[in-house]
């Protein structure tokens, strides 16, 4: 006879099995209608733990927009203190330009005084100190080849820069 009821299929341990095999027939009753008797009577209990479930998926949910909200505000604070930190570096090497050209003029001088006679019309080369803005050493190379070209070391024994 069709039932209007859904109907659900449960695998049971042989223990529990056996335990409601007893039960059954000492309660002559079948074993699914005590276990929908059993069900009946804990639904007071399944509605508050829905109600837990469903109050930890809203505030789950609400957590991960606010982290994402978090990140984004993370990431414009770092844009902002990056943007910041590269102005203190502009403003750095502008200080200590001056120093750097009257250093490449001694080391002209310099040159000059200690190579002797030179041909005329030749003049010393320097390579300016790379700035690297903390993006480490950079690359340079002539016709193909790299080189690593490293930044000058800080210290020395006139406390260079």
């Amino acid at each position: 006879m069709p039932t209007k009821n859904p109907r659900l299929s449960v695998t049971l341990t042989p223990e529990l099995s056996a335990v409601l095999d007893r039960l059954s027939v000492l309660a002559d009753n079948s074993k699914s209608s005590l276990v929908a008797e059993l069900l009946a009577e804990a639904v007071p209990i399944f509605e508050r733990m829905i109600t837990v479930l469903e109050a930890a998926h809203t505030l789950k949910a609400q957590a991960s927009g606010g982290m994402a909200e978090i990140g984004a505000g993370l990431a414009r604070a770092q844009a902002r203190m990056e943007t910041q930190l590269g102005l203190c570096l502009d403003d750095l090497d502008e200080g200590v330009r001056p120093i750097l050209e009257q250093a490449e003029k001694v080391a002209r001088r310099g040159a000059r005084g200690m190579g002797g006679a030179r041909p005329r019309g030749s003049r010393s080369v320097t390579t300016p100190v790379p700035v690297t803005r903390g993006l480490g050493p950079q690359k340079r190379g002539t016709q193909g080849e790299e080189k690593q070209v490293r930044p000058r070391a800080k210290g020395g024994k006139n406390g260079g820069v």
